[in-house]
């Protein structure tokens, strides 16, 4: 039976492990540039009889969340290619993801494009495999192991923030009813991966950064309020973590007092509106993980700032 082998690959490197009885042993990794590739051309060439899955891991993926007419067949089929092409230059490693059916009047399909939005860097590595003709089983992105994940844990409607400390760095995947809604990969600095309490800080902040993009895009319902967040790290990373904190701050910007944060309305016996409240409350918060703030003014039109108050 051929050996399975799974290559993990992220813009710095391609880790080669293999897979048998549900473990995962690492065998050799191979730098970004030509002496790895070599490497890892001499590594595929030495193992033939290997089924190889290769799962990426970077920052380059975009997710894109459209409502298209709810068709079947080959038809659909054309119209989701059609919608990829016109969204990503190079549609090779790209998917339409299904999210489910909304029947009004109209039915509508809601759909999840995604796409590696520069295959350069995996093209090397998958050249590599091609030319060994080895069998590839698929290219597999990290972000989507997510749904598979939380199912397995049990979580299988309730919304859930998956956070993942991985050799690329800290990853971010807001999984609803079994079904990815949005991922992100944000790199952490040296010092960051060096320290347990350092990287225990980015958590919290990056956690609380995507938890307040997803209320702003609309993708997390402003009166959903706090959400399950699932980390996955090492113990030392994960005993850092101050969930009291975490909660805390993810729920003041959320919940308390208000599921939503706008100019026009100030809390009784504040003196500042909720808008500017939560932007201190930000202020405060980077300041005190050391960072600097910086504000910059922007104008809005009149008309426009009258249909966010009047739609908000």
């Amino acid at each position: 039976m051929p050996a399975k082998r799974l290559i993990y690959a992220t813009a710095a490197r391609a880790t080669a492990y293999v897979w048998s009885h549900g473990n995962l042993t690492a065998d050799a990794s191979f730098p970004a540039g030509e002496d790895g590739t070599a490497a890892f051309a001499n590594y595929v060439n030495a193992v033939p009889n290997s089924l190889f899955y290769v799962l990426a891991d970077v920052v380059e993926e975009d997710f894109h969340q459209e409502s298209v007419p709810y068709i079947r067949g080959k038809d659909r089929r054309a119209l989701l290619d059609r919608k990829l092409a016109q969204r990503y230059r190079d549609t090779s490693l790209s998917a339409a993801i299904s999210l489910g059916v909304d029947r009004g009047q109209r039915a509508e399909e809601r759909i999840v494009f995604s796409s590696f939005t520069n295959t350069q860097q995996l093209h090397p590595w998958l050249v590599v495999l091609r030319d060994a003709e080895v069998p590839v089983v698929g290219v597999y992105s990290a972000a989507l192991i997510a749904p598979q994940l939380t199912f397995r844990l049990g979580l299988k409607k309730a919304p859930c923030l998956v956070v993942a400390l991985s050799q690329a760095g800290l990853r971010q995947s807001y999984v609803e009813r079994g079904q990815i809604r949005f991922s992100r990969l944000g790199p952490l600095e040296a010092a960051e991966v060096a320290s347990p309490e350092r990287t225990a800080e980015a958590f919290e902040r990056e956690t609380t950064r995507v938890h307040q993009y997803l209320t702003a895009m609309r993708v997390l319902p402003r009166e959903a309020g706090t959400i399950d967040a699932l980390l996955i790290a090492p113990p030392g990373q994960a005993r850092q973590v101050d969930p009291q904190r975490l909660r805390h701050d993810l729920f003041y910007l959320s919940s308390d007092p208000l599921p939503f944060r706008k100019v026009n309305y100030t809390v009784p016996g504040h003196s500042l509106h909720t808008l500017d409240e939560t932007d201190l409350f930000i202020e405060s918060r980077l300041e005190a993980l050391g960072y600097t703030v910086e504000k910059e003014a922007c104008q809005a039109q009149a008309f426009q700032l009258l249909m966010e108050i009047l739609t908000s």
